[in-house]
């Protein structure tokens, strides 16, 4: 899992794809939409040497990973589970996705990677053995030292991406399975045998790749299907002797020629990443921080030193987010981000603007969210609404309106469900938040300053009768509290964050409602806003 620093990439023949993949009638030589018809032409400053990969991976980039990679039914037959635990995009790249599946306690885990473009040339592939698995040729490499946790199942897909015979032989689509169990027992099932087991369980998305612009996966990471090669072309031209190479389907860098960068300890290039990762716009800032804020691209942006380079990080689309964890109530959410890294971060904020004026913008504020997708990316456990409990009111439809207006989001955002920890009472709850985010500067030495942003987050709950009690007895700085007539109790206390926060608890006719609010944004008493917003959920509910 990608965590938050508060408390996450096809030829001549049609795609038929089946029911069990979601998409339509679709194939890889089709025109693409007028947005994206620039990327299937390789930027004029890559390198002859280079051109073969970068066309390649114009191919490999209209592969949906995600899509690719999951399926429910697969994960029922291979693991005995209903679902997947989580299925994430990688920070490394678009052109990956990792499903993350938790047999339970004291039992195994499985982690399995999938990349498309992945370099899987002749000598790979001459170690490796030849099988087929429902239908599907494939290479499992016989190079890993320990088979019982390791194994990577590779396919050769050149002919249904139409890739040119200049790069054919030369990547690959590519699953990797990583299995572990606790007391340093064996996995339940070698990694080998999952690897063959799951490609066979979705060997009709292999023989039929998902399209990123198809509609199997939700929400679409448009992102992925840009060439970052075009983003970093500026930095190549303005730099005498500097070389493009493209090293991914999702990443590309510019070699910087010797001497340009004095300190033999940093890095020699540019690089440009298209991955998803935690907003930059939370990212922690302040004096004794690595990480401080700033605005490119009219964007909120994270500029981090990391020792041998800098690292800017830039939303894209950031309207379009990808929950990693459910129970978290504190999670901000995860953001496709362009990543720069370059040597120093003297230069880091005018490199990435420069690189940001080259990346396309996106067709719309938000992506396209489909919830009847057969994928959903991020937290795959089904989070409860109000509805599928049977709730008296709508903890999500409470609204903004129903708050003070000193602490209102201006932009009425929308709040977000929380799913249940182990330790959590309530059967359907909602979050609200309105943080404050902070600009801070980076000086020529790379030093940022900043202070860190303030907080300002609510949970509404509802509990079914009997779970939650409404008495103040061994409840610390509790109070009795009268919701126009429902019996209640208010309670001030200062969590482990250190903010100031407050909870109400309240019986209605049919279970109990809550609200927490921790704040240190606004000068509004925590206490206050909860007991408003408790007060108009009485007022319209039994």
């Amino acid at each position: 899992m990608i965590h938050t620093v508060r408390a996450l990439v096809l030829g001549a023949a049609l795609l038929m794809l089946a029911a069990c993949t979601g998409g339509g009638d679709q194939s890889f030589d089709t025109a693409p939409p007028p947005s994206a018809a620039q990327e299937d032409v390789v930027d004029p400053a890559v390198p002859e040497e280079f051109r073969a990969a970068a066309e390649a991976y114009t191919k490999f980039r209209k592969v949906d990973p995600c899509g690719l990679l999951y399926d429910a039914a697969a994960v029922e037959s291979v693991f005995g589970k209903a679902s997947g635990d989580e299925l994430l995009p990688d920070k490394d790249g678009l052109d990956n996705c990792v499903l993350r599946i938790d047999t339970g306690d004291f039992a195994s885990n499985y982690n399995l990677y999938l990349e498309v473009g992945a370099e899987f040339d002749q000598a790979r592939r001459n170690e490796a053995a030849q099988e087929t698995l429902g239908g599907v040729e494939v290479f499992v490499d016989k190079a890993t030292d320990d088979p019982e946790r390791n194994c990577t199942v590779a396919a050769d897909v050149d002919a249904q991406l139409a890739v040119a015979d200049d790069a054919r032989g030369l990547y690959a689509v590519e699953l990797r399975v990583q299995a572990s169990a606790s007391r340093d027992t064996k996995p339940a099932k070698a990694a080998c045998d999952v690897a063959r087991q799951y490609l066979t369980a979705t060997a009709g998305q292999w023989r039929e790749l998902p399209r990123r612009d198809g509609d199997r996966s939700s929400p679409r990471l448009e992102l992925g299907g840009l060439d970052p090669c075009r983003a970093v072309a500026p930095i190549a031209a303005d730099t005498q002797g500097a070389q493009l190479r493209p090293t991914s389907a999702s990443s590309c860098e510019v070699r910087l020629p010797s001497g340009t960068v004095k300190e033999k300890t940093r890095s020699q290039t540019v690089k440009v990443i298209f991955a998803m990762d935690e907003d930059p716009a939370a990212q922690a800032t302040g004096s004794t921080s690595r990480t401080t804020s700033a605005t490119i691209a009219g964007q909120k942006a994270a500029i981090t030193e990391r020792g041998i380079n800098c690292q800017v990080q830039v939303p894209w689309q950031p309207a379009t987010t990808v929950t990693p964890d459910n129970t978290k109530v504190d999670e901000p959410g995860l953001v496709q981000v362009v990543t720069i890294q370059v040597p120093d971060c003297g230069t880091a904020q005018a490199t990435a603007e420069k690189v940001m004026a080259k990346v396309a913008t996106p067709d719309s504020e938000r992506a396209e969210d489909r919830a009847d997708a057969p994928v959903r990316l991020g937290d795959l456990e089904k989070v409860p609404d109000a509805a599928s409990v049977s709730a008296p009111f709508d903890p999500c439809a409470v609204g903004w309106k129903s708050f003070p207006e000193e602490v209102r989001h201006p932009g009425d955002a929308k709040p977000r469900l929380v799913a249940a920890s182990s330790q959590d009472k309530f059967a359907t709850a909602c979050r609200y938040t309105n943080d404050e985010t902070v600009e801070a500067k980076v000086d020529e030495k790379g030093q940022g300053s900043g202070a860190l942003g303030k907080v300002f987050l609510t949970m509404v709950f509802w509990a079914k009768s009997g779970d939650i009690s409404v008495d103040t007895v061994n409840r610390t700085n509790a109070r009795d509290l009268d919701l126009r007539g429902k019996k209640g109790l208010i309670r001030s206390y200062t969590g482990n964050s250190g903010v100031p926060s407050c909870a109400t608890i309240f019986a209605l006719a049919n279970g109990t409602a809550g609200v927490t609010v921790t704040q240190n944004r606004f000068a509004t008493d925590p206490c206050a806003v909860a007991e408003q917003v408790s007060l108009a959920i009485a007022a319209g509910t039994p």
